[in-house]
């Protein structure tokens, strides 16, 4: 139920109005992917999705809207088609649980945990600043957004796990 959830705000995206409206579908994005942990095919999964996401953004202006629109559109169709064809019920491994706030609260007070989660920060911090400003760092050199997708796949690969 949370990943439909999540694929429905996601595709919302496709009719932005303006600043609020981006503020709140990137809220409840945050807020619905709470729980789930990205397996190590993350890095190949965002190389492809930069060479997607360059391409679809290439789609400005047909039919009118945006090729960022287009880019939303296309990925909810594909994650609510991934959803229906992936269905959990239809297999006998249920490992993936949503995090509730009672069982965060038990973890963050298992104090056995804290250096693991140290050694995450300060292993990720680098990694992660860079990868998130390295797209607006692009923009402010000019280089154009198609440019900067593309740009930023390097990047992937090499902070690869």
């Amino acid at each position: 139920m949370q990943m439909v959830l999540w694929s429905i705000v996601a595709g919302g995206q496709f009719w932005l109005s303006g600043r609020r409206s981006f503020l709140a579908t990137r809220a409840l994005l945050a807020i619905l992917q709470v729980g789930f942990i990205p397996d190590t095919g993350m890095t190949v999964a965002d190389t492809l999705s930069a060479l997607m996401g360059a391409g679809f953004l290439q789609m400005c202006g047909v039919l009118d809207y945006a090729g960022w629109r287009w880019l939303f559109l296309i990925e909810e169709t594909i994650i609510v088609n991934r959803v229906l064809r992936e269905d959990p019920s239809k297999s006998e491994m249920h490992n993936r649980q949503p995090i509730t706030p009672k069982l965060l609260w038990k973890c963050l007070k298992d104090y056995d945990l804290w250096p693991l989660y140290i050694i995450g920060l300060v292993f990720q911090i680098p990694m992660v600043l860079e990868s998130q400003y390295l797209a607006l760092s692009l923009r402010q050199m000019n280089f154009n957004t198609f440019a900067s997708n593309l740009l930023s796949i390097p990047n992937t690969v090499i902070h690869s796990e």
